[in-house]
């Protein structure tokens, strides 16, 4: 580095650092740690990078980064990150298009709706046939009515009680969902997940979401796996339980892999290494530019339109 390269670099701030580097990119997530923690790494990396340039960062929480739409530790896939002024665009993300594949395994519910809860309900399916299931999904890209009666959780333990009413139509891919207790939903300034772990009843509007793609990808009783295009804000082992429901039986979901959130997919994710680097984070950002910022453009642009009152 020169002298002139030395000066330049005394000058420059955290703010003009992030800025040349600023962008949203895909982490490949694997299953068994959070979203948060894959945040975290990442702004370590950055935040260690540029004090290594002598550039002042007081606190780490000054290196602005952020997700796109959280996935549970037991899920995998596609964690869209931001760092730097991109953080304030994750909000075009986060009702887009996402892709999942999502296994399951019929026989039984559980509290949190996949393999991480207590079992709350048994029941007979080795009735249920490929044929069946593929039968049954067809109602589910069309409009459904899925609302928990109720959700009640005792301090003797967790408990689930409620039952899911579906109206079906096939003039509409929208449906309406109601987020399971266990959920990153927020509820009175907390978690949804956090009240529910307390013992308390927990109790979630329902919400419109809309289902593009549901196809059966695999079958071999009592596991199945589907594949689900929808809109964000869907839950997917809402969807698996009540698939499961519809043929007089239960289930819950085993894994959950997430393919594609917008215009990233799985192959244009950065692999998670507890050791990444910052030089592999903004590598990342750069070969990400291409898809993300065409439509991070056109959302800001339907935004405008939706705002000025046009259709």
């Amino acid at each position: 580095m020169t002298m002139q390269e030395n000066v330049d670099m005394e000058k420059m701030t955290l703010s003009d650092f992030m800025s040349e580097r600023s962008g949203i990119f895909a982490v490949d997530k694997p299953t068994g740690i959070s979203s948060h923690a894959v945040v975290d790494r990442v702004r370590k990396a950055v935040a260690t990078e540029v004090r290594s340039r002598g550039i002042k960062v007081r606190k780490l929480l000054n290196v602005k980064c952020g997700h796109g739409g959280t996935l549970d530790p037991l899920a995998s896939g596609v964690l869209l990150l931001a760092i730097g002024s991109a953080t304030k665009r994750t909000k075009f993300f986060l009702s887009g298009s996402k892709t999942y594949i999502g296994s399951a395994q019929l026989g039984s519910e559980t509290d949190t709706q996949d393999s991480m809860g207590e079992t709350t309900r048994t029941s007979e399916y080795s009735h249920i046939t490929r044929e069946d299931i593929e039968s049954i999904l067809d109602g589910f890209r069309g409009e459904i009515l899925q609302v928990f009666q109720t959700i009640n959780l005792g301090v003797l333990g967790t408990r689930v009680g409620f039952y899911t009413s579906s109206t079906l139509s096939s003039h509409s891919n929208e449906c309406v969902q109601t987020p399971p207790a266990f959920s990153a939903k927020m509820v009175k300034g907390k978690r949804a997940y956090e009240l529910a772990r307390q013992g308390e009843e927990v109790k979630l509007e329902a919400k419109k979401v809309n289902i593009t793609k549901l196809e059966l990808s695999s079958f071999e009783n009592p596991y199945f796996d589907i594949l689900v295009e929808c809109s964000g804000g869907t839950y997917i082992r809402t969807l698996i339980q009540d698939i499961a429901r519809a043929m007089n039986s239960c289930a819950h979901m085993i894994a959950l892999t997430r393919t594609a959130q917008g215009p990233l997919t799985l192959k244009d994710a950065m692999p998670f290494d507890a050791n990444v680097c910052a030089d592999t984070v903004f590598k990342y950002v750069e070969e990400s530019r291409a898809k993300v910022d065409p439509y991070v453009d056109d959302a800001m642009t339907k935004e405008s339109e939706l705002q000025r009152g046009e259709p």
